[in-house]
């Protein structure tokens, strides 16, 4: 293998060498990189999602606190005069609350007051057994009173439930019941939340399915999975499934028995990262163009400044063999080794030439 090719195979493999190492550097400093925001972007929606239900449970907080805590409300326990619920619960009033259920229960758990509205059709619905049975089963979490608020499977629809005992505006006295309203979790309700969130929310219903609870509509692999996840993993509050183009992540809410109820789900689409993938490739495409031309210029300095030189040499020195001529020089023309070599050939073609006239 003469000096070209070695020339050529050694300058490739050290900037191939080169080449890799520093696309695999890049590559672990850029994702991972990108991977930190692209996770403090998750972390963001998730946040955001969270203050969204909060605000929603704060304003319909803060609704029953005015109702509850109403001097006619207090009377209309003691006296159950219809005229206050006409006057005061009407459709329009659930329309303009933007709620769905308004109970008023009495110490003993009897229900004075029920009306629930369909929030689509705008109509009262009438109170089932099974409704009878659901009030006095948020009674008795009521009493419990672990908390003002919660989730709460109605029926078929994911409510948001608030409860307050009901006193005169004072606040004062022995609580005349309780005030329980609730409001859907629907359509106009997610559209605020994805408001807040930034990023499409989708809300999932579940069922129990053998203890692990299941997307009820069976909707995806994705849905169900992270459905597992988080059922089996309590101390997780949310799950993150990524795909190409989009992230999903997961929040589990539970009702107010603690038991799992609905997924949300919001889909993040992965700008971050494809702007990390584009960021490499743009890397990997400078690195080699720039490696490909240092490689081309060290190949065409090395051979021109010096195994050219070499093999003019060489050559010259063939031709005095063949010609079996002294008088011949080397030209000199740079001031490096190789022209130190040169010089060197050339006094040694000095004094053979001096030794052959001698004799």
């Amino acid at each position: 293998m003469n000096l070209n090719k070695k020339l050529l195979l050694v300058v490739s493999v050290v900037f191939f060498i080169m080449y890799i190492t520093l696309s695999f550097i890049f590559d672990i400093l850029t994702t991972s990189g990108f991977n930190q925001l692209e996770q403090e972007q998750i972390a963001r929606s998730v946040r955001r999602l969270n203050s969204a239900m909060s605000t929603n449970f704060d304003s319909l907080n803060s609704i029953v606190s005015d109702y509850s805590s109403w001097d006619d409300a207090y009377q209309y326990m003691q006296d159950r005069n219809t005229k206050f619920t006409e006057s005061n619960f009407s459709n329009s009033t659930y329309d303009r609350l933007k709620i769905s259920l308004v109970s008023f229960i009495d110490n003993n758990g009897s229900i004075a007051f029920y009306k629930r509205v369909d929030d689509d059709r705008n109509i009262e619905l009438p109170l089932t057994n099974k409704n009878r049975e659901q009030i006095l089963d948020i009674f008795k979490h009521i009493k419990d009173r672990k908390s003002d608020n919660g989730f709460y499977k109605f029926e078929q629809d994911n409510i948001m439930l608030s409860f307050a005992p009901i006193l005169n505006s004072e606040g004062s006295g022995l609580s005349n019941g309780w005030l329980v309203m609730g409001r859907n979790i629907n359509d106009d309700l997610v559209k605020s939340v994805n408001a807040i969130v930034q990023f499409p929310v989708d809300i999932i219903s579940l069922q129990s399915s053998s203890s692990v609870l299941v997307p009820a509509n069976k909707l995806d692999s994705d849905n169900a999975r992270a459905s597992r996840f988080l059922t089996l993993n309590t101390d997780k509050s949310s799950y993150t499934i990524k795909h190409k183009d989009s992230s999903s992540s997961y929040i589990m809410f539970k009702s107010i028995d603690i038991q799992p109820l609905f997924l949300s789900k919001t889909t993040i689409p992965r700008d971050i990262h494809r702007q990390g993938y584009t960021s490499i490739i743009f890397f990997q495409i400078i690195s080699l163009l720039f490696i490909l031309v240092g490689g081309a210029i060290i190949i065409y300095f090395t051979k021109t400044q010096m195994i050219n030189r070499i093999v003019e040499l060489d050559q010259f020195i063939k031709v005095i063999n063949q010609d079996n001529s002294y008088s011949a020089r080397v030209s000199v023309a740079n001031n490096d080794e190789i022209s130190s070599l040169e010089n060197s050939f050339n006094k040694m073609m000095d004094n053979l030439e001096k030794e052959r006239k001698s004799k």
